[in-house]
């Protein structure tokens, strides 16, 4: 008895399934500091000692450590700066992004990570007429690869670069620090192969590796103080009734006002599955749109229609994604209030 009552669980799970696509956008995010709206031109400048370590390269095979031998890389900041530069220039973030062609870090400064003195942000003041400086004041950077051999007769390999910066951003009026910010990550590589050589032949060159790690800081930073554009992927229902299969349609022609009212009607006349599928898709569609408060209403009657649906008609997978949405819906509508203050005005919808 409970075998037939499975089954006719199933067969009626199978029944209620739709075909679904998906819409790619990307969403504007805040950035993840806020930087005074006043600051509107900034100027980037390298304030960092030449790094050396002899301990930078090194490398453990079957269990024995060693250090490596390799070139420094001494344009390390300048591949940072150029990164950075070009990431806030293309986002107009800032009216004017400079790039600093003095280098100011002296040797006789006490300390690698010492910040600019008061004459030397007068000085960047006075030739960039900028109102921030954004100053690299130190950095690091290593490289590590790990070989072993293992159970399946083959050599596993991992490398993992890594840098470090130290970055300080200040305004120029004042010269007071408004962000101080030791910024770290690391990239990775794996390679297997018979031997020690092919396992780790598909590696990059160590100072390439060290080079790409700059220019993913360099990239990274620019989320810190400016929004980004990040790419999102969400699902929609294409089939459930004759409806959805005409909202499709006119998708595919590039009417979304036209699948829109299909849906609401819909959600006004379904069943409760089908509604609650036809308010995600309405959610999804208002979201692509800018309309992100409106999206999250949807968002929330259709996970409220999930919930009150048979469970044979809907999946426990297509409530989680209800669930989802509603939640990245909420945090968006925050998002936008952020997006505001750093635009100093209205980004959004209100």
């Amino acid at each position: 008895m409970k075998f037939k009552s499975l089954l006719v669980a199933i067969l009626l799970s199978l029944m209620s399934c739709s075909t679904v696509s998906y819409m790619d956008f990307d969403v504007l995010k805040p950035a993840e500091f806020f930087v005074p709206p006043q600051i509107a031109s900034v100027v980037i400048v390298n304030n960092s000692a030449v790094y050396r370590d002899s301990s930078v390269y090194s490398a453990r095979v079957q269990g024995k450590d060693m250090k490596l031998s390799g070139e420094f890389l001494d344009a390390f900041p300048d591949s940072v700066i150029q990164s950075l530069a070009r990431q806030l220039q293309n986002r107009l973030f800032f009216d004017t992004v400079y790039v600093a062609e003095e280098k100011y870090f002296e040797d006789g400064k006490d300390h690698i990570y010492q910040a600019l003195t008061s004459q030397e942000i007068k000085e960047i003041r006075q030739k960039y007429k900028a109102d921030g400086i954004i100053s690299l004041d130190g950095y690091r950077y290593s490289s590590f690869v790990d070989v072993d051999f293992y159970d399946d007769g083959l050599y596993h390999s991992h490398m993992e670069v890594g840098g470090q910066i130290m970055w300080r951003f200040l305004s120029t009026e004042n010269e007071t620090e408004i962000l101080r910010k030791r910024q770290m990550d690391t990239l990775y590589w794996h390679g297997e192969g018979y031997s020690i050589e092919s396992s780790v032949e598909n590696f990059p060159a160590v100072i390439d590796a060290v080079t790409e790690v700059a220019f993913y800081l360099g990239d990274s930073f620019a989320n810190v103080i400016s929004p980004h554009w990040e790419w999102v992927r969400r699902k929609f229902y294409l089939s459930g009734n004759q409806h959805f299969s005409a909202a499709a349609d006119w998708l595919r022609k590039g009417n979304v006002k036209e699948a829109e009212k299909l849906w609401g009607f819909i959600y006004h006349n379904g069943s409760t599955a089908n509604k609650a599928r036809a308010a995600y898709n309405i959610a999804v569609s208002l979201e692509k749109n800018g309309l992100v408060n409106e999206a999250y209403e949807w968002a929330v009657k259709s996970l409220n229609e999930f919930l009150l649906a048979s469970k044979y008609s809907v999946s426990i997978t297509e409530i989680i994604e209800a669930q989802t949405l509603s939640k990245e819906l909420k945090e968006r509508k925050e998002e936008l209030n952020q997006l505001n203050e750093q635009f100093g005005g209205v980004w959004g919808d209100q």
